[in-house]
């Protein structure tokens, strides 16, 4: 994972030194504001044995700003789904449900009207639920948070499409009821973009995929992986 990560930040560059026609003035300024939709599907390594979780719908609000070349955005996803999965325990149907929150937080700098670098902050909050029947208990909750750093790109073709990526890879911590160890995110995303209302709103979809990988006494991660989109409309000068 980290090798694609390489390659994909080094494709953008390259990418962005050899499209000269689309170097252009930028905006003085301007404010985007959106909602974007996850709806991931998430694995474990060392893989759960006999479980299998569902998907979950995740949906927030994000804020998008920027002034000439520096930018920043502020983003929230909340789950209106869990990831659940039933086990049947002695005959009795146990159900675990997994609710996951993404914030995040960055800010950056265009290197070129195309690509750009920034540095952040990811706070990630999980809690897990188990219910047995029309009894339900909280069984544990952990958190993934740290500062990270990333790439972004955006290519125009034509007025009206575009095509976007992603990268990005964090430092952080793990913390559960009992501990706290060090942790890894990397992050990729990347899809289409379509303008509309005269270019003032965006409309994206596209893939993310994530990994959470924790290093103690057993290596371990969480991957998350699937379909992303958002829609935003633009408030600044043309």
């Amino acid at each position: 994972m980290k090798k694609l990560i390489l390659i994909l930040m080094l494709s953008l560059l390259v990418l962005s030194v050899g499209s000269a026609w689309a170097v252009q003035d930028l905006m003085d300024a301007e404010i985007v504001a959106g909602l974007s939709v996850w709806n991931p599907s998430i694995s474990f390594t060392p893989a759960l044995t006999g479980i299998t979780l569902s998907s979950s719908l995740l949906v927030g609000p994000k804020i998008f700003g920027r002034y000439q070349h520096f930018f920043g955005e502020l983003s929230y996803l909340m789950p209106l789904s869990g990831f659940s999965t039933s086990v049947d325990v002695l005959g009795v149907t146990l159900t675990e449900s997994i609710k996951t929150s993404w914030l995040n937080f960055i800010a950056g700098y265009m290197i070129t009207p195309i690509v750009g670098i920034y540095g952040g902050y990811i706070s990630n909050s999980t809690a897990i639920t188990v219910s047995i029947g029309s009894l339900s208990a909280s069984a544990s909750a952990f958190s993934i948070s740290g500062p990270g750093a990333g790439i972004i790109a955006k290519l125009p073709i034509g007025k009206l499409f575009n095509v976007y990526a992603n990268g990005s890879y964090t430092l952080g911590s793990y913390k559960d009821d009992t501990s706290s160890v060090s942790c890894t995110v990397m992050n990729v995303d990347g899809g289409v973009g379509y303008k509309f209302l005269n270019g003032l709103a965006q409309v994206n979809a596209g893939w993310r995929y994530q990994t959470n990988s924790t290093s103690d006494t057993v290596s371990s991660a969480i991957k998350y992986s699937g379909p992303y989109g958002n829609v935003s409309y633009s408030f600044g000068s043309k």
